[in-house]
């Protein structure tokens, strides 16, 4: 009999423990958008209930957040993004060829998009054809352009890679292509703009295709 009583003390105490640490808890709440933390103690004791708040600061998340720690701020962070100026364009201009169109000025003529991005950046595709009465050079390119100031007349360097053809003669030969450019902008505080474009475009190709020329430019 007493080993019963003994028994039943000893689950009395265990169960006892257990509600007192259950009535005790701690709780962190990282307040939306700011850089403070309160911590919140619960304590339970002779029937009255004591609330203490602590204020500090967040430290810093070491790793990505787990499930429970996203913070309201957070939500929706990489949602948004600058918006580029979207450019038409259309130039014409003077070319001339090694190994393709013997030599002599071709007429090049362009189409393309221009996205200005940034002060500093912007992203062209363009599509190219320089001809004449023996010869072409026809080409489709990507590339970036650095402008080197935000005023209204600013000069640009780029580069572009694409895929190419080129006639002369009776040899046709196609493959990708590499360009450098050169030029200067002008108006470029207006939606309606004007560039000077200086371009040497060579086919990646065995027989020194390649062309340099300048075009006038009106992007709009």
């Amino acid at each position: 009999m007493k080993i019963f009583s003994k028994l039943f003390l000893t689950v009395f105490v265990m169960l006892s423990l257990t509600v007192v640490a259950q009535e005790q808890s701690d709780s962190e709440e990282i307040q939306p958008g700011s850089e403070s933390m309160i911590k919140k103690t619960t304590e339970e004791k002779d029937g009255v209930t004591t609330e203490t708040v602590h204020a500090g600061k967040v430290k810093s998340r070491k790793g990505g957040p787990k499930v429970g720690q996203i913070e309201d701020s957070e939500t929706g962070k990489f949602k948004k993004r600058f918006e580029s100026l979207n450019l038409s364009a259309f130039g014409f201009g003077p070319y001339t060829g090694q190994n393709v169109g013997n030599n002599k000025v071709m007429y090049g003529l362009s189409f393309g998009k221009i996205w200005d991005l940034k002060e500093a950046w912007e992203i062209r595709a363009d599509l190219f054809g320089a001809f004449n009465s023996v010869g072409s050079f026809i080409n489709f390119g990507l590339g970036p352009d650095y402008i080197f100031n935000d005023g209204d007349i600013s000069p640009f360097l780029g580069g572009q890679l694409g895929y190419g053809f080129a006639k002369a003669d009776d040899t046709i030969k196609g493959s990708f292509y590499a360009q450098a450019n050169l030029g200067l902008k002008m108006f470029r505080l207006s939606t309606t703009q004007l560039e000077v474009l200086g371009s040497y475009s060579m086919l990646l190709v065995e027989g020194n295709f390649n062309i340099l020329g300048v075009q006038l430019r009106l992007l709009y």
